[in-house]
C-alpha cells in the first residue's frame, strides 16, 4: 500500500514565510535561469512582501512549499512577476493552481488584465499563459522576451 501525498493548499505568502523561501528550489525551463530565479525567491521575495511591493500566493503540502506565484498591480494591470515549481514538482498541475490564483485574485480586484513578461525559450509559461487564454505579443525593442496579456471578464 502506498501512502497518499497531502493535498495541495494555496494561501497567500507573508514575510512569516520567509524560511520556506529562503530553501525553495527549482529548476527552471533553461540555464542560466536557475540561479537568478532561486534568489529572487530566497533573497528578496519575503522583503517585498513585508514592504507591500508585491503580493503573492503559494502551493503548500503540509509543510513542504511547492509552488510560489507573486504579482504587482499597477492601475488597472496586474503584473504577474514570477511563476516557480519546485524542483521535482513539475507537470502535477501546480503551475496551473497557481496561475489561476493570480487570474482569481485580479478578477476580485477589477482589473483589466493579467500581463506576464515571458522569455521566448520559456515554452512552457508560453503554453500555461495561452491556456488561460494570452495573447502573445513581440516587445518593440527586445528579441528575448515576450509579452503575454490576460484580459479579464468584466
Amino acid at each position: 500500500m502506498t501512502e497518499a501525498s497531502p493535498e495541495l493548499v494555496l494561501r497567500p505568502l507573508t514575510a512569516a514565510d520567509e524560511p520556506a523561501l529562503s530553501t525553495f528550489t527549482c529548476v527552471t525551463y533553461k540555464e542560466p535561469w536557475t540561479a537568478p530565479v532561486q534568489e529572487m525567491i530566497r533573497d528578496h521575495l519575503a522583503g517585498n512582501l513585508a514592504s507591500g511591493a508585491v503580493s503573492a500566493v503559494g502551493a503548500w503540502a503540509g509543510d513542504d512549499l511547492r509552488g510560489v506565484a507573486a504579482w504587482r498591480i499597477e492601475g488597472n494591470i496586474c503584473h504577474s512577476v514570477l511563476l516557480a515549481v519546485r524542483t521535482g514538482q513539475r507537470r502535477q498541475g501546480i503551475g496551473s493552481m497557481l496561475k489561476t490564483a493570480v487570474l482569481s485574485e485580479a478578477t476580485a480586484a477589477g482589473l483589466a488584465v493579467v500581463v506576464s513578461q515571458v522569455h521566448w525559450d520559456n515554452e512552457a509559461m508560453i503554453e500555461l499563459n495561452a491556456h488561460f487564454g494570452a495573447s502573445i505579443e513581440r516587445i518593440p525593442g527586445d528579441a528575448e522576451y515576450c509579452r503575454c496579456v490576460i484580459p479579464l471578464a468584466d
